[in-house]
């Protein structure tokens, strides 16, 4: 067991370059774009020159002729950006989370990008439940790819929140809490990102311990990666929580009780007026500085989904402007050029509470180069940076969320997309505009949706809708011809015109499908997502019938399994409202005729899923890898498969994190509704009325009890055939 002191934080802090600590001043070298370039094409690295030529608006220009490429940039991350986009453009290369692809050439072809700007001088990019999602388990190799994939679409300013418990940790042990005391207090590694933001504690408590040093292993590579590469990372602050056994050791303490969130009970947050708050900040952002080096940008949520305490009988703008300017003046203290960042999802989330006013009265103490807002989710609500006037002159970020909890359905808004990001930069009332983000909740999922954004923020007048296309099969599945590219638009104009997953909540519950949510009989009234399954069947069909030409191709096998599990799943849904129909209607036949088509469709996007990466089995078998001994693997399994399942929280937040995955649809899903539909029918028969209360309190049993006792690991599967699509397609 690894012990855990502020002497070892200091001495192990040395595992940047040279041993010395980061300073945002120390310049990265040319070295690390070419390192990059090695690992994608090897050896073919060494015929591309590159050369930065700094400039205010950032830029790449790549020209390539006679075998050699040559490549000018405003900096190491559009270097990167600017090779990657010649490589994918000529067929030679294409990374995404489904797998890489490519063919290398004897000779590199001629090429001319001419000078190509981004008028976003920050890319941000990941949200900070992508941590909880998506990479609670991943190792430095993991890691690795992601980051390169981050250079690849130019992403400059992501968020690195790995590695913070260790601090977290050191910081309270010095305060006088007991390991035995933080052990229960941190939660578990899929559930950090919400003890991060003050949501929750103590939710899977007592991980190994060595977790937290695992983690801070990996987030020197991380840093020291990222820096080389000429990014700023957006680095963790204190935001004010405080575990509650150092509020019940500091009882003269302003520690206030949060209103509970999401069915867990409360946290405690100490109010920045306190005279520790000042005091805590300073000391955590020095032990991470001692063990990870300086930074420029800092991320301090004190709200996310919480309403601010205001006392009784206190005006709350004027509570509000002195706790902004009470958190600013902590990071300010301790890192005085550094940047407080902050979601502005908070302002999205309750916009009742947060009203323009609000909003402005939280800001406006804060010097307006001092505080930079993400706000994330402008494909959710179009309207609230608009609505606070572009935040009041302060520095912020547009984006979108995209994704939520890890969501595998088809959707995305490319019109959208083209919109914005075209427009944004010459609208006058886009303030202290200072970059563009993506900012995802879950990764693995709509990689053409992410690829296009990317690229929207770059410059390129000569690139439309369909040369991207044609472009980006040829790399993905090493060619492309007019009908795969037509069958591509086909899905996009129905399946990618979809701001948001439409209706994931209903009724208080969450599912990415109504096949995913918690099963109902009362589902005649849903309205969720209306998606034209007769136009995604089109564009199967299109797929289908270029199938023979692209069937060994991972990657076009993992877009049509995708693409065919989306139709089946939304065929499912409106089977599903048609059988609690004929259960309203007291017919047990139609019952029975609709669950039979829903038992086969089930069956079978369940096998189908076996012949892409993304399953359950691989989602335990990432979290089994990262432990050490039997007790470790079976808890940090555990933990990812109730993430994946009923998340937690008194069955608030049961399903949000729901996924199409082998594993999950048929032995998870589909028990559920069959459950249902022999507790409807045996009550028909009856003549007794369906009790949803009690369906449910079964029902929650039946998902912990399966939780603790999932199926047999299965195996991937290989040799997808056609004739097995084209069944599928005849279900429905």
């Amino acid at each position: 067991m690894h012990k855990i002191t502020r002497r070892n934080l200091i001495k192990t802090s040395s595992a940047l370059a040279g041993g010395a600590l980061y300073s945002p001043a120390f310049a990265s070298s040319l070295s690390s774009p070419q390192e990059f370039l090695t690992r994608q094409i090897g050896d073919k690295a060494k015929q591309f020159s590159i050369k930065i030529k700094p400039s205010p608006v950032p830029f790449y220009d790549v020209s390539v002729g006679g075998g050699k490429a040559k490549i000018i940039a405003s900096d190491n991350v559009a270097i990167c950006k600017g090779a990657y986009k010649y490589l994918s453009d000529n067929g030679i290369l294409h990374t995404s989370w489904e797998g890489d692809n490519k063919n290398l050439p004897t000779i590199l072809p001629d090429y001319k990008s001419g000078k190509v700007p981004t008028p976003f001088t920050n890319r941000a990019y990941l949200n900070v439940c992508a941590y909880g999602y998506t990479m609670p388990y991943w190792d430095w190799a993991r890691w690795e790819k992601e980051i390169d994939f981050m250079a690849s679409r130019g992403i400059n300013m992501p968020l690195a929140m790995e590695g913070q418990e260790y601090i977290w940790r050191m910081l309270w042990r010095e305060e006088g809490i007991s390991d035995t005391e933080l052990d229960a207090y941190f939660c578990g590694p899929p559930f950090l990102p919400w003890a991060r933001m003050g949501n929750i504690e103590s939710y899977y408590g007592n991980a190994p311990r060595s977790y937290q040093i695992k983690k801070r292993d990996i987030q020197k590579k991380i840093l020291k990666r990222m820096r080389d590469l000429g990014m700023s990372p957006i680095l963790p602050a204190f935001a004010g929580y405080v575990p509650k056994a150092w509020a019940q050791k500091y009882k003269t303490a302003d520690a206030m009780q949060m209103v509970p969130w999401g069915g867990f009970h409360e946290t405690w947050w100490l109010n920045p007026n306190d005279e520790n708050f000042a005091r805590l900040a300073k000391k955590f952002l020095e032990l991470y500085t001692e063990t990870y080096g300086d930074g420029d940008y800092y991320l301090a949520d004190s709200f996310n989904e919480m309403r601010p305490p205001v006392k009784d009988g206190e005006d709350k703008n004027t509570v509000l402007r002195a706790y902004g300017k009470k958190l600013y003046d902590t990071i300010n203290h301790a890192k005085p050029n550094a940047t407080w960042v902050m979601q502005g999802w908070l302002f999205e989330f309750d916009p009742d509470y947060w009203a323009p006013d609000s909003v402005r009265a939280y800001l406006e103490a804060v010097p307006d180069d001092k505080v930079m807002v993400l706000d994330i989710g402008n494909d959710y609500k179009r309207d609230t940076w608009r609505n606070d006037k572009a935040f009041y002159g302060k520095k912020w970020i547009f984006g979108y969320i995209h994704n939520f909890g890890g969501n595998n359905a088809l959707f995305g808004d490319f019109d959208l997309y083209e919109k914005d990001l075209k427009g944004l930069e010459n609208d006058p009332t886009k303030g202290n505009l200072a970059g563009f983000g993506v900012f995802p909740e879950g990764l693995n999922t709509n990689s053409i949706a992410y690829d296009y954004m990317f690229e929207m923020a770059w410059r390129q007048p000569s690139e439309d809708r369909d040369s991207f296309l044609a472009n980006y099969c040829r790399a993905r599945y090493s060619n492309s011809d007019d009908k795969l590219v037509a069958a591509w638009k086909e899905l996009i104009s129905t399946c990618y015109q979809t701001r948001n997953w439409k209706r994931a909540w209903w009724r208080g519950g969450f599912g990415t499908y109504l096949f995913m949510k918690k099963p109902r009989a009362d589902l005649w009234d849903y309205d969720g997502p209306q998606y034209d399954v007769g136009k995604i069947k089109t564009a199967l069909e299109g797929f289908l019938d270029v199938f023979s030409k692209y069937k060994d191709s991972k990657l076009f096998i993992a877009d049509i399994v995708a693409a065919v599990r989306h139709w089946g799943l939304l065929n499912i849904d409106y089977e599903l409202i048609k059988a609690t129909k004929a259960g309203k209607e007291k017919n047990i036949a139609q019952i029975d005729v609709s669950l039979a088509k829903i038992n086969e469709m089930a069956v079978q996007l369940d096998d189908i899923s076996g012949y892409v990466g993304q399953s359950l089995d691989n989602w335990r078998k990432e979290a089994r890898a990262f432990g050490a001994t039997p007790q470790e693997k079976d808890y940090y399994e555990k933990s990812a498969i109730t993430q994946v399942t009923v998340w937690g929280g008194d069955n608030v937040l049961d399903d949000y994190a729901s996924k199409a995955w082998r594993g999950l649809i048929k032995d998870y899903y589909l028990p559920r509704w069959q459950q249902l539909f022999a507790m409807l029918k045996q009550d028909i028969a009856v003549g007794a009325e369906f009790d949803q209360e009690k369906f449910k309190a079964i029902i929650n049993k039946w998902d912990h009890d399966w939780i603790n006792n999932p199926p047999m690991v299965q195996e991937q599967k290989s040799g997808l055939e056609i004739a097995k699509l084209n069944q599928i397609l005849t279900i429905f």
